[in-house]
């Protein structure tokens, strides 16, 4: 999946990356614009973030008066990325209005700012994604069946990551390495139990599920640590718990002792909810 959507770096058609949320897709996004001969920026806007008035302005920016609270003239996330790439994230939850000027731009090469009557070229390509299947939602009636014609000429499915083992050593060291140069502390690298670890667990919570596990280990690891092992991994990836073992209790092996396991229980539950968020 990578390496199709890489060899669409050059091309003026948009690009559709589908795939679970968490998978990368920004990742994706960014790399098919450092692998494209454009020098123009990357620009991203989430649609799920924004109401859809407030949406259409960061798209396609807005002029004096366009609607309460427009006192000045504001340029578009389109008009930001001229000669670049816009990436567009959770383009499903994006209106049909919304949709159809968005398709107007890829086939006319051309905006208008909300509330100007007049257009204005720009030169961007294209990247959205999506976590929905959007051939279902144009049966439905819910998108716009010509901008899924347009957008499906360059379609990449990008995979869960339990579906890409490979991938994750890649991804834990590129992780890590940003740990250590945001912080200037941490683990240089992951021993062989600690990836055998990561390739073992099934990750719901994809890509940015391990760089959030990766992170929290990093940060509570001995300062003295070279190497990021399997015993400071959260216990929801080792299956076993993490930290001070304590001895037996009253002959029952603490392991097994009923509040023990619902305490675990309860701390993988807090885990997956924090790597999730």
């Amino acid at each position: 999946a990578v390496n199709y959507a890489l060899s669409l770096a050059d091309i003026q058609a948009p690009v559709l990356l589908e795939g679970e949320t968490g998978v990368g897709k920004n990742l994706l996004a960014r790399e098919i614009h450092r692998h494209s001969r454009r020098r123009g920026p990357f620009v991203q806007v989430t649609c799920t973030a924004l109401a859809e008035y407030l949406l259409a302005s960061e798209l396609f920016g807005h002029v004096r008066g366009a609607f309460s609270g427009a006192d000045r003239d504001r340029r578009g996330k389109l008009e930001a990325a001229n000669g670049g790439v816009l990436f567009v994230d959770g383009i499903a939850e994006a209106s049909l209005a919304l949709q159809r000027r968005l398709l107007r731009v890829i086939e006319d090469r051309v905006i208008e700012r909300v509330g100007e009557g007049h257009p204005t070229p720009v030169d961007v390509k294209v990247v959205v994604a999506t976590n929905c299947e959007l051939a279902e939602l144009v049966w439905s009636g819910k998108f716009c069946g010509p901008l899924h014609h347009r957008l499906n000429v360059a379609t990449v499915k990008v995979p869960p990551l339990r579906h890409r083992k490979d991938d994750i050593p890649i991804l834990a060291r590129r992780f890590l390495k940003r740990f250590r140069e945001r912080h200037g502390r941490g683990p240089k690298d992951l021993s062989d139990g600690g990836i055998n670890t990561l390739e073992e667990y099934s990750w719901p919570g994809n890509v940015g599920e391990l760089e959030s596990v990766i992170q929290t280990a990093a940060s509570l690891c001995p300062a003295e640590a070279v190497v990021l092992g399997r015993d400071h991994l959260p216990g929801m990836l080792a299956n076993k718990p993490v930290g001070i073992r304590k001895p037996p209790v009253d002959g029952i092996a603490h392991s097994t002792s009923l509040g023990y396991l619902l305490g675990q229980r309860e701390r993988t539950f807090v885990e997956q909810a924090l790597a999730a968020t």
